[in-house]
């Protein structure tokens, strides 16, 4: 993750222990995902997040 400008943290945030049961990541200031993501968002690309609803993909069919 670090390579490619990930960093990973127990808490989401600087200082989080990099490891362990239950870990998340931020974004390296000035890492190789933070210059890439710079150079798509010049050209107009947006990232639209949203979680699924498991519950309902499941009862649809398309999950598990």
């Amino acid at each position: 993750m670090k390579e490619i400008g990930l960093q990973p943290s127990s808490t989401g945030e600087p200082g989080g222990k990099e490891t362990g049961q239950t870990v998340s990541h931020y974004i390296i200031p000035g890492g190789r995902y933070a210059k890439a993501y710079a150079k798509l968002k010049a050209k107009g690309f947006q990232l639209h997040w949203q979680s699924a609803n498991v519950g309902e993909k499941r009862r649809r069919g398309e999950w598990g």
